[in-house]
């Protein structure tokens, strides 16, 4: 299923030490520029002032040259634009990420290069680059948010019945999805040199939590362990953002029909429908299964009992 859509606020989380290098050179650009405006403005109206309305020439005052970025950041905002370039070839990028880890092998950035080669991958729907990209970046930090849910996101909804690895895949996914949960329980209030609120830091553990509990029940599903799944997904619906909690009650719904729950089911399925009234998928799918729930309630019913 294609319809959930989650993980853009994390992918802007990990970069927010980018982002605030970025702020911090355009808050003195900018602090300098407005000094000088008002210097100038001040000098004027003071020459004015003293010469009878004629305003004296004034030199310029000197800005101060901001640092350039280091290096491995500079070039990280070169990869970052080449894979905004709406023709870049997957295999360039595949070759500009393995230089650019070649020649910052012990730098932080390597991380966020890879999870940007990730993402780039996932909006192409590159199922394979976006797994070996994703555990690049857990390769250089096993704790990297981004990779860690988007993984534990698309590695269920990848798998298939008949792979001859799928418990190891789900196993995988499952434990992605439980150590971002660990991350959320002790989510630090300063994030890559960042100053997180309060309600900043409260929000972001619901979105993991949301986001995890949600992966957790698709993987609960998949091994067919229902009682589970449930569990799962009403943590989910708990924590999630609005725009996956459709399909979180739709999710639910399925491991309930499962169970011969169907009264819990329907109601599932109308939760589903009426929040995910703008997805069209969702409907067409969840109207599927409120039918399938009406013929099932009426087989049990005229099915005699004992």
């Amino acid at each position: 299923m294609t319809f959930r859509s989650r993980i853009f606020w994390c992918f802007v989380l990990a970069f927010v030490g980018f982002s605030a290098w970025a702020r911090a050179q355009n808050t003195a650009a900018t602090g300098s520029t407005g000094a000088a405006q008002q210097a100038g403005a001040n000098g004027t109206a003071a020459n004015k002032s003293s010469a009878g309305g004629t305003a004296a020439p004034m030199a310029r005052p000197h800005l101060a040259k901001q640092p350039p970025p280091p290096p491995a950041l500079a070039d990280l905002q070169k990869l970052l634009n080449l894979m905004r370039q709406p023709r870049t070839t997957p295999q360039q990028v595949k070759q500009a990420v393995k230089v650019y880890s070649d020649k910052y092998p012990t730098s932080v950035y390597r991380e966020s290069a890879y999870t940007l080669a990730m993402r780039f991958a996932q909006a192409r729907r590159d199922y394979p680059d976006m797994l070996a990209f994703g555990d690049g970046a857990l390769r250089v930090n096993p704790n990297s948010l981004v990779p860690l849910l988007t993984l534990g996101s698309v590695i269920p909804q990848q798998v298939h019945p008949t792979d001859l690895n799928r418990d190891q895949q789900l196993a995988v996914a499952a434990g992605y999805n439980q150590r971002a949960l660990a991350i959320a329980r002790h989510f630090p209030t300063v994030y890559n040199g960042h100053q997180l609120s309060p309600q900043a830091v409260a929000q972001i553990q619901k979105e993991i939590r949301g986001s995890a509990h949600s992966s957790l029940g698709v993987i609960a599903i998949d091994r067919g362990h229902y009682a589970a799944a449930i569990q799962q997904l009403q943590h989910a619906v708990a924590n999630d953002n609005p725009q996956s909690i459709p399909a979180d009650y739709y999710r639910m719904g399925l491991a309930q029909i499962a169970l011969k729950q169907y009264p819990a089911a329907l109601a599932s399925m109308h939760q589903a429908l009426t929040l995910g009234a703008n997805i069209p998928e969702l409907q067409t799918l969840g109207k599927a299964q409120v039918k399938r729930i009406h013929h099932l309630e009426a087989g049990a019913k005229a099915t005699p009992q004992g």
